[in-house]
């Protein structure tokens, strides 16, 4: 039998504003059950369904699927291709932060998605999402641009991996090392509060 457990995790608003839909709430307590303890909620080293899920809700995206199937922005505002389609160039939106406060910028995805694609971190997953990508820049805070190594019209697609591609902050990533993994500074919608194994 697999061992049930379950994640506590609290909203916050840094990273964007709350719109209130009508006749929603603002707040509370959400309760999800798994059936495996995750081992890391670390993207680069996430290899379980557990730990995507969990991730998919403290992370964010460059890209996220709309419910009619249409690929749309989440992090960046918008994109444009060029090269030949080798070249992938997002503007990001402004205003995006970890739970922390800090801003998240181009160079922190930068530093992401090179670190997920570094053999030395051996990545089980998340470098599966970034093949074909030959080379990355972040000219600015908002600019990112993806050098492919030949046209791929599925990356944008592939991109929209709220947990396997959740920007990791450098300064948390320094502060806890190789113990990130339980103490994740979170970009999406909700925050890791507290993690009690088996529970």
């Amino acid at each position: 039998t697999s061992s049930q457990s379950s994640s506590s995790a609290s909203k916050t608003g840094a990273s964007s504003k709350t719109k209130k839909v009508a006749g929603s709430k603002v707040g509370g307590t959400f309760v999800m059950a798994l059936t495996e303890d995750p081992k890391t909620l670390d993207p680069a080293h996430m290899s379980l369904a557990a730990e995507d899920e969990i991730s998919a809700y403290l992370g964010a995206a460059l890209t996220a699927v709309s419910p009619k199937g249409k690929v749309v922005p989440w992090l960046a505002k918008s994109w444009k291709w060029s090269n030949g389609n080798k070249t992938l160039t997002f503007q990001l939106k402004s205003g995006v932060k970890f739970a922390d406060g800090d801003p998240l910028t181009a160079q922190i995805i930068k530093t992401t998605y090179e670190r997920d694609m570094n053999p030395k971190t051996g990545s089980p997953v998340a470098k599966d999402a970034l093949t074909g990508i030959k080379s990355i820049a972040a000219p600015n805070a908002h600019t990112l641009v993806l050098h492919l190594a030949h046209p791929d019209g599925s990356l944008l697609l592939a991109l929209d991996l709220p947990g396997y591609l959740n920007p990791v902050d450098p300064k948390t990533l320094k502060k806890w090392g190789s113990k990130y993994g339980q103490h994740p500074n979170s970009s999406g919608p909700y925050v890791l509060k507290k993690w009690v194994p088996g529970q």
